[in-house]
């Protein structure tokens, strides 16, 4: 069992998911699953506390069977889990509902964690998407002798995944990204915040249709969020997700003008963008806020005087970078991101917070379509 538990599942059993149960809805999964948890957070806290239990927790799981992912929401508590466990832990699954291509867990058998360091680190950007290397072929094994429990447990037979087309560059793992961030700042993106700052989001406009008038076309799968997971990126335009920016990548001034660039995941992928320089912040106190830069709004001052501190007084400019970093830490909520060229890098054009209209017109389209 150690060595079961030690190894990757992708190499100690057959894959057994069904390859359409992302569009599978009211379905019971008949039989027994082996599946490998891949990562697990508590949905129902903030993102900085996503990895500890709360009094009312929801976790959400991504798990394999070795090659490909399904995702799973604590239907009812489970006390074998937490949102501390081991990503790598194996565990069994039996006849679960699905809705809307989630597994709706109300029980689980928690085999054991890993202790493999390998399968425990934090999964990259790329590992929570589907595997780009199909499996060696295994040599057949012999049928099992009849047993009572064969009328019990019936997996579906194994699936060989097709190969997918590789991906855009802006789904590159971040540690494959070449970081053209300043020497000067770089180690205050990838380093843990040390200013403690209000926590207060910024904010902007959309263009995008307000939840007033989403809840009008409550079927719509765009509304009032779409996923990342979905966007066609050849005939998307602009879409919104609810997500959060995930980290860094590189942030450029001596131009005299804030270049920034982030990855921001929403739990389904994650996706490179640029962030947009110019766009109408919330609230509107003066006319100075209307022409206000989005970067400029996360550093607290024009990029001019950005310059001129790095140049003149390093330890201010130092202390602006880290009060960016930290917005930038607890930034989230339905992001609209424009994808109107494949050709050029996707650009966050806007932030703002859900709000209780939100939650009624993603509730309106569930129940459309249930």
């Amino acid at each position: 069992m150690a060595q079961f538990l030690f190894a990757d599942i992708e190499t100690s059993c057959e894959p057994s998911l069904p390859p359409d149960l992302a569009n599978m809805h009211r379905v019971v999964l008949q039989g027994r699953y082996f599946l490998q948890i891949v990562d697990i957070s508590n949905v129902a806290a903030g993102h900085e506390q996503r990895q500890e239990d709360s009094p009312n927790r929801m976790l959400k799981l991504c798990l394999t069977d070795g090659a490909s992912l399904a995702y799973a929401i604590e239907h009812k508590p489970i006390r074998q889990l937490s949102a501390k466990t081991p990503r790598g832990t194996k565990i069994v699954i039996e006849n679960v509902a699905v809705r809307h291509g989630l597994l709706m867990l109300t029980s689980a058998v928690v085999l054991g964690a890993s202790g493999n360091d390998a399968l425990e680190g934090t999964p990259s950007a790329t590992s929570l998407l589907p595997s780009e290397h199909d499996r060696a072929a295994a040599p057949p094994l012999p049928p099992p002798p009849p047993s009572a429990a064969a009328a019990i447990v019936n997996p579906l037979p194994p699936v060989t995944m097709p190969t997918p087309t590789p991906d855009k560059p802006w789904d590159a793992d971040l540690s494959d990204e070449e970081r053209s961030t300043d020497p000067s700042i770089r180690h205050l993106f990838y380093e843990p915040p040390r200013l403690a700052t209000s926590s207060a989001r910024p904010r902007a406009t959309s263009s995008a249709p307000s939840s007033t008038s989403s809840l009008k076309a409550a079927a719509d799968p765009m509304t009032p969020f779409t996923y990342l997971s979905t966007v066609n990126v050849a005939s998307a335009s602009r879409v919104i997700v609810k997500g959060f920016v995930k980290s860094v990548v590189s942030f450029q001034f001596q131009t005299g003008v804030y270049q920034l660039k982030v990855y921001v995941e929403d739990a389904t992928r994650a996706v490179l963008v640029d962030v947009d320089p110019v766009v109408i912040v919330l609230p509107i106190d003066t006319v100075d806020d209307v022409l206000r830069q989005f970067v400029q709004q996360l550093m607290g001052v024009p990029c001019a005087t950005f310059v001129h501190a790095m140049q003149a007084n390093t330890p201010q400019g130092m202390q602006w970078v880290a009060t960016m970093q930290h917005k930038l830490s607890v930034l989230e909520g339905r992001l609209t991101i424009d994808f109107t060229s494949a050709a050029c890098q996707p650009t966050l054009v806007s932030s703002e917070d859900a709000t209780i209209a939100t939650t009624q017109a993603l509730l309106a389209r569930l129940q459309a379509t249930a």
